[in-house]
């Protein structure tokens, strides 16, 4: 099992590539609905 700690270190870094990933794609992102590995992210966090 992983820990708490590297659990919440995975979630941080899952969550800023998932921002600078949606940066990126900003025009693409405006016409989609929200990624679900966001709302996965969110389920685990």
């Amino acid at each position: 099992m992983l820990s708490q700690e590297r659990i919440f270190a995975l979630s941080r870094v899952s969550k800023k590539w998932l921002l600078s990933e949606s940066k990126k794609r900003g025009k693409i992102q405006a016409k989609m609905p929200p990624i679900k590995s966001e709302k996965h992210l969110k389920m685990i966090t």
